[in-house]
């Protein structure tokens, strides 16, 4: 039997979003914030159980994410996300952290265009495409790198030649001690 790296929410049930509703409205208030990251990253496991296989992943996936940004724009504020899941394995040089081979990139022409995409890239590439794919569907975009200063330079030239005017920032990340 396999170990799932990674468990993903239920995207069909509705009690999920409720407590994840609460919990995103707590953490605005207590930390006095009109920004949320959102997470979304390494959703392996997307549409298995049978309400959910009902409908496609990219539409899972599209309907969890802007019904959480609705929420959220209620209030008055943006969510960030992820952008790994959104980004196509199959047609780009990603490999499966950094892209999806579930079918969730098909949420990308779906979400709402007020949600900022933290662009993240653990690794060197020659290009960095999802910085154009992001940019072409009309994302904000913050720029992730992450592990290695060659990649942080690649990545941040590259982004600054391609961002059509769509990043907003560096956000720096990491998993590890310093």
């Amino acid at each position: 039997k396999e170990i799932l790296y990674a468990r993903s929410i239920c995207l069909s049930n509705r009690a999920a979003k409720i407590v994840v509703c609460e919990l995103i409205d707590e953490m605005l208030d207590v930390f006095e914030s009109d920004t949320i990251h959102i997470g979304c990253d390494e959703a392996f496991n997307v549409g298995l159980c049978k309400e959910c296989s009902e409908k496609s992943n990219g539409e899972l996936v599209a309907n969890w994410i802007n019904g959480i940004n609705d929420h959220v724009k209620k209030r008055g504020g943006t969510i960030m996300m992820w952008g790994d899941r959104l980004l196509p394995n199959d047609s780009t040089d990603y490999d499966r952290w950094e892209s999806a081979d579930n079918g969730t990139d098909a949420a990308l022409n779906l979400l709402s265009k007020d949600i900022i995409i933290c662009d993240l890239h653990y690794n060197k590439y020659e290009k960095y495409e999802s910085v154009d794919i992001f940019a072409s569907a009309g994302f904000k975009i913050m720029v992730s790198p992450w592990r290695d200063k060659e990649n942080l330079e690649l990545f941040l030239d590259y982004a600054k030649k391609h961002d059509k005017g769509h990043i907003m920032g560096v956000l720096m990340t990491t998993w590890c001690a310093s």
